[in-house]
């Protein structure tokens, strides 16, 4: 299980000594085990990277994230991931997180993916995003 953190709400753990409330800040991840069990791996809020862990979805009270979650997967499987992204043309804010617009090479479409994907996986894209407007403003 993951270090201890504050008693604030959003995911819950029960054991037979006591009953802690830890936040949850993303889910990023998520697997089946092999007795066929969903579990998520979650980042904490407050606790670095590597101190996220895989927790059991019958232990989550997080069900708002959850969702967002799963949305994001089934967009993702919609996407043809072999197609190359080209460049990230926009950005906005929705539901107090904040989405790409990612072009891919070759074609018009472009799709919104969270902020916490497109860091992990496009992070050269970001950073030339916000360089180039920089430049543009200044």
């Amino acid at each position: 299980m993951a270090p201890k953190r504050s008693k604030k709400t959003s995911t819950s753990f029960s054991s037979s000594k006591h009953h802690n409330q830890f936040v949850v800040e993303a889910i990023v991840n998520k697997r089946m085990t092999i007795d066929g069990k969903v579990e998520y791996l979650l980042k904490w809020e407050g606790h670095s990277e590597n101190e996220k862990s895989w927790e059991p979805e019958t232990n989550l009270s997080c069900s708002d994230l959850i969702e967002k979650f799963n949305k994001f997967q089934k967009l993702m499987k919609r996407t043809n991931s072999s197609e190359p992204v080209e460049e990230i043309i926009g950005v906005t804010q929705m539901d107090s997180e904040i989405y790409y617009l990612m072009k891919y090479i070759g074609t018009e479409k472009s799709y919104f993916f969270p902020s916490q994907f497109v860091k992990i996986n496009y992070a050269e894209l970001v950073i030339r995003f916000f360089e180039t407007r920089y430049t543009e403003d200044h």
